[in-house]
């Protein structure tokens, strides 16, 4: 169902689980990856985490901007 959404361009309103999100970050990391544009694995998994909490992350890294189109949200940006 969130693939399906995501490919039709249908948002949803509910819950996602953290793991289901986590599944679909990485796969975002994988395409990021053959556009020489990595994302540690950790923080894939710290963005998946804020995300599905839906709060707001606050650091350093330059990164993390590149998955703001998937929803998360990085304080003072």
């Amino acid at each position: 169902m969130v693939i399906d959404s995501l490919q039709y361009d249908e948002p949803r309103t509910g819950s996602i689980s953290v793991i289901t999100l986590l599944e679909l970050l990485r796969g975002v990391s994988d395409w990021l990856r053959s556009r020489g544009e990595t994302i540690p694995e950790a923080d894939v998994i710290i963005a998946a985490t804020a995300i599905s909490r839906g709060v707001e992350l606050k650091t350093r890294d330059e990164h993390f901007a590149r998955l703001v189109g998937y929803g998360l949200k990085l304080k003072g940006r």
